[in-house]
């Protein structure tokens, strides 16, 4: 049986342990909280750029867009968003989930695929799963992405499908509802695809009477390219209390 001074050291380090986890706790409590303010405040920023692309796209920028091409998939890029460590329960679990179902679903259909991975998690389990591709990998994301780690990205992404190395470019991402629920999706980013969010006759004065240059299909593009980065930074938000919490 331990002896009274061993016990004794052992609940002192056990004390101690409590606070360093607690201490982690606030951190990421903070930083979570910082980043659904971010995520929030960019509500207004969101409903304009609908706005934008809806009226653009009533107008015909979609037409014959190379980013709108549709063709028969025979290969696939995957974008896989995970954490960069691990213990972060259903966090990391769920999402990989998803990516070997969609691996899986694939190879059922016979459609080639290349992987680009954000997050070691998602590094170490791409690397070792059988015949995977992987082109690419991104670690230690800062707590705020920036856009130029995402244009980086995106751009590959963008360069292969119109190129026409790839037929689809695929997101797998945990999407974060609360504190207590996220939820694994997969999100299509190419070939693009915008619904008609705002009718044409409702949309804003200042987006209808705008003189767009040098041409509407030219600034459908660029404002493209700059959507699907602003999309892809938000869905990182969380990643930076995730890494906190987690060893």
């Amino acid at each position: 049986m331990p002896s009274t001074r061993a016990l004794k050291n052992r609940i002192r380090s056990v004390d101690s342990t409590k606070q360093i986890t607690k201490a982690m706790q606030l951190v990421a409590a903070s930083k979570m909280r910082r980043a659904q303010e971010a995520d929030k405040a960019s509500a207004p920023y969101t409903m304009a750029a609908e706005e934008l692309l809806s009226y653009l796209a009533s107008q015909g920028a979609t037409d014959n867009h190379p980013l709108f091409v549709r063709r028969k998939i025979n290969k696939r890029l995957i974008i896989v968003v995970a954490s960069d460590k691990g213990l972060a329960g259903a966090y990391n679990t769920n999402v990989l989930k998803k990516y070997l179902e969609l691996l899986k679903r694939d190879d059922e259909r016979g459609i080639e695929n290349l992987t680009l991975t954000i997050g070691r998690r998602a590094s170490q389990f791409a690397t070792r799963l059988k015949d995977t591709k992987i082109i690419g990998t991104y670690e230690d994301l800062p707590d705020q992405p920036s856009g130029l780690t995402f244009h980086t990205i995106l751009n590959t992404a963008v360069n292969m499908f119109e190129n026409g190395e790839v037929d689809a470019v695929t997101l797998v991402y945990t999407r974060f509802v609360n504190s207590m629920v996220q939820t694994a999706e997969l999100d299509r980013l190419l070939p693009a695809g915008t619904e008609i969010l705002v009718d044409p006759s409702e949309v804003s004065n200042t987006v209808s009477d705008a003189k767009y240059e040098p041409s509407i299909p030219e600034v459908w593009t660029r404002w493209r390219i700059v959507w699907l980065v602003r999309d892809c930074c938000r869905r990182c938000l969380m990643l930076a209390p995730v890494n906190i919490l987690c060893v």
